[in-house]
């Protein structure tokens, strides 16, 4: 449909042109026998007044009749002429031509029937004027086709512009309504694919278009419930083998601090590193179930939020304190930076959730001997809490991928576990749901500094 237009004006040009060219070779044709039929009757009208005057010197018959041959052939040559030319003066001049020969012819017939007629030798003068006249008349008609030939061609590339204007119009029309017919399904298309990306599995897509637009919305449709269905079974599994975790985790870490505290009557010093570990791990563990768990949890229900006013040092000790053993083990020190009656309003859960990760990244990747940073403060309406290390940074290229789930960074850390890639999406996720935000950058002498903003307006 789109090449119609364009044929279509394709075939009217060449029609056109081809017309053009017909009519101005008929022109150029048509001038060039007025001009010649011109001369020729000039040159009749030339012979017959030397004819004639020769017949009144002489009164020969063979003259008369060979001027009689003359005079018709001029006769056929003005008729002839009439139907070249169509300009009303030169029509007249010819008339005039025919009358003023007519009338010598009947006179110098006349006189070959009786010689004393007396003939007028002035019409032999008005006939040479003529032919002048009739000279001057047939360049201007010759002119007058080359103007016509002119404006044709004039009027010929006009209408060329209009006839591919008017194509390139319809074209791009089409273009515009074809894109436009095409490009809004897939645009919904990749509307429903960026939404399944981001876990959004819900609602369906209609696709009103070609039919293989159609049918790739019903794939896609297809493929939306089959990944819900895939996620409910992760979040069932997660939930499931969290809680069933729980229980048993529980009991081995109560019974491995029960140990380390009774530490006077474990007899070598191999066994009580022994223990030490199993102590720290089974916390490490239990850290990484309660992550899987409020992930299911927010996943169940996002944006849930219980805000309450609290004094936020309190949980900063608290999460701090769980990381005793990790930061004793590793030669690590933990600095938290924090007014003691500072009172924030947010979900309480939710900012522990936060700090915890935060922490728990930071000494995770920290050399032995180093030491990690908390800074909260408030300022202009906003909470900022400020967790800086000093391990090896972030990459540039993982600043934004490090907060997608399960994404687990290549850089080196000192902990024993690599982590489930959930902590860092839970952190941007609870912010959000404040409408808060959180950012992360490489320090110039290295280390990496995590920042989180929470309104608090």
């Amino acid at each position: 449909m789109i090449c119609v237009p364009l044929f279509a004006g394709t075939v009217l040009t060449f029609i056109y042109i081809k017309r053009l060219s017909d009519d101005n070779r008929n022109l150029v044709v048509r001038s060039l026998e007025i001009g010649r039929e011109t001369e020729k009757l000039i040159d009749h009208i030339e012979e017959l007044n030397r004819t004639a005057q020769q017949y009144m010197v002489v009164g020969d018959d063979e003259l008369f009749s060979l001027y009689t041959q003359k005079h018709s052939r001029l006769i056929d040559t003005l008729e002839w002429l009439e139907v070249l030319i169509d300009q009303k003066k030169a029509r007249a001049l010819l008339e005039n031509i025919r009358t003023v020969s007519n009338s010598t012819f009947e006179q110098i017939k006349r006189k070959s029937r009786h010689p004393d007629t007396e003939i007028d030798t002035r019409r032999f003068e008005k006939l040479a004027d003529l032919s002048d006249n009739l000279r001057f008349f047939s360049n201007t008609a010759i002119q007058k086709q080359l103007d016509t030939a002119a404006q044709r061609v004039k009027t010929a590339r006009t209408a060329l512009y209009w006839i591919w204007g008017t194509s390139s119009l319809f074209v791009i029309a089409f273009v515009v309504v074809f894109a436009w017919f095409i490009a809004k399904p897939i645009r919904r298309i990749d509307s429903r694919i960026r939404r399944l990306g981001q876990g959004d599995f819900d609602g369906s897509i209609r696709i009103h278009g070609p039919v293989d637009i159609s049918e790739l919305g019903d794939r896609l449709d297809w493929l939306g419930s089959r990944l819900s269905e895939a996620d409910q079974i992760k979040e069932r599994f997660f939930r499931e083998m969290s809680h069933q975790l729980k229980t048993p985790l529980a009991s081995i870490r109560e019974g491995a601090g029960l140990l380390v505290d009774q530490g006077g009557r474990i007899d070598t010093t191999h066994q009580r590193e022994v223990l030490e570990i199993l102590h720290n791990n089974s916390i490490e563990l239990q850290r990484m179930l309660d992550n899987m768990l409020n992930f299911s949890a927010w996943r169940a229900d996002p944006g849930k939020l219980y805000r309450e006013s609290f004094q936020i040092r309190q949980v900063a000790d608290a999460v701090a304190l769980r990381f005793r053993a990790s930061l004793l083990s590793h030669n690590i020190q933990l600095r938290v930076d924090c007014r003691e009656d500072m009172v924030v309003k947010m979900d309480r859960d939710k900012c522990r959730v936060v700090l915890d990760n935060l922490i728990s990244n930071a000494v995770k990747f920290s050399p032995e001997g180093s030491c990690v940073e908390v800074n909260i403060v408030e300022k202009q309406n906003e909470l900022l809490i400020v967790v800086t290390d000093q391990g090896p940074g972030v990459p540039e290229g993982e600043r934004e991928k490090i907060f997608d789930l399960f994404y687990l960074s290549e850089q080196p850390g000192s902990g024993a576990y690599r982590g489930t890639g959930v902590g860092l999406s839970l952190v941007r996720a609870y912010a959000g749901a404040h409408g808060g935000r959180v950012d992360v950058e490489t320090r110039p002498k290295g280390g990496a500094r995590f920042s989180v903003v929470i309104p608090q307006g």
